[in-house]
């Protein structure tokens, strides 16, 4: 876990190398038992004091869905699943480069402006 106050306004790219060895067939991520990935990220919007105001995004290297597909957390609604890549790992080395605006995404898939 790294907890940092970000400025947004400034730094809104977040940008992350990662790399699987493999991924897991037969689940449907749309459903709490399929919410498996071999690599996630999340990003949350945590409020200490009024916790129902606290959002994530969740990364995912998705073991099925398209990259670039996004859909609901199947656990909740305060949460929102992002493929940014997806399936096996290629014969390269399967490392893979992912970049995303934060405050973009907040205001995307939670109506949120986020300066931090």
């Amino acid at each position: 876990v790294l907890r940092r106050d970000i400025d947004l306004r400034e730094t809104p790219i977040v940008e992350w190398r990662w790399q699987v060895a493999s991924v897991y067939g037969g689940l449907d991520p749309h459903s709490e038992s399929g919410d498996d990935y071999p690599a996630r990220l999340y990003v949350v919007d945590e409020h200490s004091v009024l916790r129902w105001r606290t959002r994530a995004i969740n990364y995912v290297w998705a073991n099925s869905q398209p990259a670039g597909a996004d859909w609901p957390n199947p656990f909740t609604g305060k949460a929102h699943m992002v493929a940014l890549a997806s399936g096996a790992p290629t014969d390269d080395g399967g490392w893979r480069t992912a970049r995303r605006n934060i405050r973009a995404d907040f205001e995307r898939f939670h109506d949120r402006e986020l300066d931090r």
